[in-house]
């Protein structure tokens, strides 16, 4: 009786020392995100204002028509990275998957296996840049014939550009699975600055300056491939390339990128369809309105993407160790604290859409205001939808979410064509898709369930519901004060003033638990003392 006893506490003492390691490290991973988090910010900000101004000085130096030229050539070449961008995807994964197993031999295969299928991915655009490429550009490009050498000069620098970040992205991609956000942030730095360091040169050097722009541009991508590799080398010990052929592994990789470039391909095509059936339908100016949203929308998804970016290793990590309710718990909190984020800058950009074009265009596209604001509705979907994604792609199983998703986005562009048809206007295609993506949302819901047991009633609630509720209480004063007072710049400042200000007060007491709020605090005062 005496030894069960004994045997009971003894175990009941290696659960408690089980529980209090795993709280340790869920503790430090959720550390590691936030300070993630912070260097992709940093790192977004940085890029954001360098390469607003490095545009600017670029164009001053070639003038308008030597940078659409770069743009048209070099935009051709990049056309032929779409499968290397799905090939990079798939090697994110499956680094990170197997570093979150610590099975370090296995992962100097799959790193070799992904600086193989990259070399010999960066080798076909060459081979098809070399031939059908170089025909397109010299036989279908419209170019002025004075400047034809210098467009088969920017031609081949840009391509050669190409398969260099092509060959790059298998150590981008070790970075991102260590988690050292820190130094991806430093190198996109060091990238842009050195480029604008290379956009003062053309102002001044004495020779031709969009072959200069070319040329220059490839010595710093290969400058920038070199410190990945470096580092690479130095920090990670799977990073030593090794030649091999595991058909099982190859092959399940391919599967992966097989099924994400359906997907993939639907998406796209949702987007341009429906930017062809407006061309159609309404003209180049609606085409303009549109860009203007799909603008605005891509800075505000930036927001949420480098927090989602922080957590997607750990989701990965957390299901590669088997730790599936670590995971889904994981998913739910990154949803809710993006669309936190998204919030914060969202809402006042949602009310004020109409001052916010007028200070920037000026002159504003018909319909540009709602395209706006209802691109801003399917972001939101977007911020709640993109964790519960990456849990997907944790499992690897991919045919049936990207059919699924395939099917749904392709529905967009038939119901918009009859809608239009039968005399709608052009917003109607964006409250369709804005119909559309929730569909989605529950589709990856459904599969996430199915893969992992994951309690979809319980993300609706916190996730879903919550988000919805409180973007709501935060917007109803802004919204009113907007629809009282004139259109001006003193009402973009206290609609958004007092939007920032409400919704930092809901998500503290309303969207943060007590507990985390009272951690936070604690932790605040402690290192005022220290101070």
């Amino acid at each position: 009786m005496h030894c069960t006893s004994v045997k009971h506490y003894q175990q009941l003492a290696r659960q408690h020392i089980t529980r209090m390691r795993n709280s340790q490290t869920i503790e430090e991973n959720n550390k590691r995100i936030a300070k993630n988090t912070i260097y992709l910010y940093f790192r977004m900000l940085v890029l954001m204002l360098l390469g607003l101004y490095t545009s600017r000085v670029v164009i001053k130096a070639l003038g308008i028509e030597d940078y659409g030229l770069y743009n048209v050539v070099g935009g051709f070449v990049g056309m032929l990275t779409l499968f290397n961008g799905l090939l990079a995807g798939g090697s994110s994964r499956f680094i990170t998957f197997y570093l979150g197993q610590g099975n370090e031999s296995r992962l100097k295969e799959v790193f070799g296996a992904c600086v193989t299928i990259h070399l010999v991915m960066g080798l076909l655009i060459l081979l098809f840049g070399e031939t059908a490429g170089l025909w397109f550009v010299n036989n279908k490009l419209t170019i002025d014939a004075a400047r034809m050498d210098a467009a088969n000069w920017v031609y081949q620098f840009a391509l050669f550009s190409t398969f260099i970040s092509v060959v790059q992205t298998p150590y981008s991609a070790a970075v991102l699975a260590h988690e050292k956000m820190s130094a991806f942030a430093y190198l996109a730095i060091f990238d842009v600055v050195v480029k604008l360091a290379m956009v003062f040169m053309l102002l001044v050097i004495p020779f031709d300056k969009l072959i200069s722009y070319a040329v220059f541009y490839f010595i710093i991508n290969f400058l920038v491939f070199y410190l990945y590799y470096i580092y690479c080398m130095r920090h990670f010990a799977e990073c030593t390339f090794k030649m091999g052929f595991d058909r099982q592994l190859y092959r399940d990789m391919f599967v992966y990128t097989g099924w994400n470039t359906v997907g993939a391909i639907a998406f796209m095509g949702k987007d341009q369809g429906v930017n062809v059936l407006l061309n159609i339908f309404f003209g180049t100016v609606v085409n303009g309105a549109r860009g203007i949203a799909m603008t605005i929308s891509g800075i505000v998804n930036q927001f949420i993407t480098n927090f989602q970016n922080s957590a997607a290793p750990q989701i990965i990590k957390y299901y590669s160790s088997g730790d599936t309710q670590q995971m889904n718990s994981l998913i739910c909190n990154t949803a809710k604290y993006a669309t936190y984020i998204f919030m914060i800058i969202a809402i006042p950009i949602f009310i004020e859409a109409d001052t916010l074009l007028d200070l920037w265009l000026g002159e504003v596209p018909p319909y540009s205001v709602w395209f706006v604001r209802l691109t801003i509705l399917q972001t939101l979907v977007m911020s709640i939808d993109g964790p519960v994604g990456r849990g997907i792609h944790a499992f690897g199983k991919m045919m049936l979410p990207n059919l699924t998703s395939a099917l749904i986005y392709m529905s967009i562009l038939p119901i918009s064509w009859v809608a239009i048809k039968m005399g709608a206007s052009p917003v109607v295609a964006y409250w369709v898709t804005v119909s559309v993506y929730p569909m989605a949302l529950l589709c990856d819901l459904w599969i996430l369930n199915r893969f992992s047991g994951f309690d979809v009633m319980h993300f609706l609630r916190d996730a879903v519901v919550r988000c919805v509720a409180y973007c709501i209480l935060i917007g109803a004063i802004p919204y009113a004060i907007h629809a009282q007072m004139p259109l001006s710049f003193v009402r973009l400042v206290l609609v958004g003033g007092i939007s920032v200000i409400f919704s930092l007060l809901v998500i503290y007491y309303l969207g943060i638990p007590k507990h985390l709020r009272q951690q936070a605090v604690g932790k605040i005062k402690a290192k005022l003392r220290h101070e």
